[in-house]
Parts: C-alpha cells; structure tokens; sequence
C-alpha cells in the first residue's frame, strides 16, 4: 500500500521476505517499508514485491530478499508489474524489459530460461500498459491492441489457440483497449467504449469470464451484468433475455480467478471466485454468476487483488479489504480461516 506521502506500507504473508521490513515474519497489521521512498506505484506478486519511484528507478524485495534492493539495470521506468515469479517494466521509451522465472515464456525474449537481471521482451514497441498473471504477460500498446505472451493452455493469451507463445502475440478481435489485467487462468481488458471483455479460464463456479457460460475461450468476450447459469451449479437455464453488457468500466485488476472493476461514476464491482473466501465483497462466500457490487463503497480511486482477498480505496484515502485472512492480509491484527465476505476499514498507523 503506498501513502500519499511516497512511503509504501505492507502486511500479510511474509516467508519470502516480501514484506520487506528485514524478516520473514507474518505481519497482521500494517509496517512501513524501509529504504524506499518518493514511491509512485507498487506491484505485489506471489512472493515478491516491486516499487517504483518517482524518479523512474525500479526497487524489488522477495524470493528470500528481505529488504527494498534498487534494480540497476533499469533506468526511466514509468510501469511494473509482479507475476508468480517473474516481473515487468515498462520504459518511458515503450519497450518493455522483464525477468524471473520463464519456464512457460512469460518473459518473452523467446526462450523458457530465466533471467536474474532483465531481458527486453522481443518486438514490443509503443507500449503503454503492462500486466503480469501467474505463468503470462500482458501489454497495451498505443494503438489500442493488446499483446500476450507465456502460458497458454487455457487460452488466457487470447490468440484463438491454447499453445504457450515465449514471445508476444496479438489478442485476437480486441481493439481501442485502455486497461489490461491478468489473473491465473484469465485475462481482462476494457474498450475505450466502457466495455469489459475477459478470455482464459472459466472453470464452473469461478465464472471469471462471466459471459453466460463455463467454457473457457481462447479469444475475447464481452463480460455481462447477466448470465444464464444458475448459482447452484445447476444445468445452464435457457433464456430469451439478451445479454446486457459489463459498460462504463475505465479501471480493472484480477485476482488469482476473480476481478474488481471502477465504473466512471466510482461505483465498484466484481465477479469471478468468490468461495470460500468471499473475495467480491458483496456480504456473502457463496457462488456468484454475475458482476456483484461489494457493500458500502462508493466514490472508488483505486483497486487490487490478491490471490483470494481484495482491497479499494476512496477518494477520501481510506483503504477497505475484503476475502481471505489466513495470513493476516486483511491487516486486522489476527489470521483466521473463516470468510470475510464484507469490507472492512484497513487502519494505517502514522508515519513514524
């Protein structure tokens, strides 16, 4: 979490030393990460976790790192993202560098090996967004088009086939896109219109895609506000009502299989996995089919997704969190293995 003030602030799991606070122990409440500052954008992986400051330097902890360390290489940053075990940034001149673990690809310099500093990924110009799933990459470029690279099995690259690619494809049928997010098996964009489109995964009762079905699709379609699948995992129940397209989204972010999205009036909403952690925020850990709105938040800014828990925050700078505290992530001061379907108020502590 990064204060207004550029200070990043972290809690939850911490056997990698993600936290970045010197240790490997589990935090409950939130902790000040030392030796970075001026932060404009964090990015948050499996177990690493990337910062970037203001003046375009790139900082990692994690993966047995237990303190903030300044990646050299890169200089002019202006993006990161954190996968499972690899990470990205995107350069002020729109090329993209990346490194970590590449076993599927997802680094993207067209080999399976990993790579300890960073390598450019392969014929990437013009880029202005970047996103990084568990075993895939994301870019969007200036003209609108969205690339992909790495795991592909489920389709979550969006270029109509299943095969793994180790360097960037083009989405297929997907232009004038102005947000990108990738979860573990899928993948999310949003049109310049408002309108959500996801691919990849879509196993029954995660409905991560949420277009009426459980088939997974190995090209871009439209997420609705109204499927035909019953809650209960019953048969597909015909209907006659169209299909009322997902609309006026202009921010998204995915979870391991669930996604968040802020409409243009600040409203929030969800869909995807939601038990048994009840990760969409709406009250409940049971089967969601459909886009839900968490309960009591509004005037929305900014969104994340961890694996099975969620955070917001509001224009007023509070911070809500949502789902799973196994490992302390809600920021509570305690872990338990029980839902947590409502949002709850995060309580940052003063700068010290």
């Amino acid at each position: 979490m990064m204060k207004k003030d550029g200070s990043v602030w972290t809690w939850g799991a911490n056997e990698s030393g993600q936290l970045g606070d010197g240790s490997t122990n589990v935090r409950t409440t939130p902790i000040q990460v030392k030796g970075v500052r001026d932060i404009s954008a964090v990015a948050c992986g499996s177990a690493h976790t990337l910062a970037l400051t203001k003046s375009g330097t790139a900082w990692s902890w994690g993966n047995g790192q237990t303190t903030p360390k300044q990646i050299a290489e890169l200089k002019e940053i202006i993006a990161i993202a954190a996968g499972n075990g690899h990470s990205l940034a995107l350069k002020k001149d729109g090329r993209v560098w990346s490194w970590g673990a590449s076993h599927r690809g997802q680094l993207g310099n067209g080999t399976t090996n990993d790579a300890s500093a960073p390598v450019q990924v392969t014929g990437l110009t013009d880029v202005t967004a970047i996103a990084a799933g568990r075993y895939h990459s994301v870019a969007l470029r200036k003209d609108g088009t969205v690339w992909a690279w790495g795991a592909n099995n489920d389709g979550r690259l969006g270029d109509g086939t299943t095969e793994h690619r180790f360097t960037p494809v083009q989405v297929k049928g997907l232009t004038d896109a102005t947000a990108i997010a990738a979860g573990y098996f899928h993948t999310v964009a949003v049109r310049k219109d408002g309108h959500a489109f996801a691919w990849g995964g879509n196993e029954s009762e995660t409905w991560q895609l949420s277009d009426g079905t459980t088939m997974t699709s190995t090209i871009p379609v439209p997420v609705t506000g109204q499927t035909n699948l019953p809650a209960s995992g019953e048969p597909i129940i015909p209907t006659t009502e169209p299909k009322k397209p997902f609309t006026d989204a202009v921010k998204i972010t995915c979870g391991a299989m669930h996604t968040l999205a802020i409409k243009r009036d600040g409203s929030l909403w969800a869909w995807g996995a939601n038990h048994f952690w009840g990760q969409l925020g709406d009250g409940n850990a049971e089967w969601r089919t459909n886009p839900v709105q968490p309960k009591g938040l509004t005037n929305l800014v900014a969104i994340a997704a961890g694996k099975y828990h969620s955070v917001a925050v509001l224009s007023d700078g509070s911070v809500w969190v949502w789902g799973s505290n196994c490992h302390g992530e809600l920021g509570a001061g305690t872990t338990d293995f029980d839902p947590h379907p409502s949002p709850q108020q995060a309580l940052l502590p003063p700068n010290p």
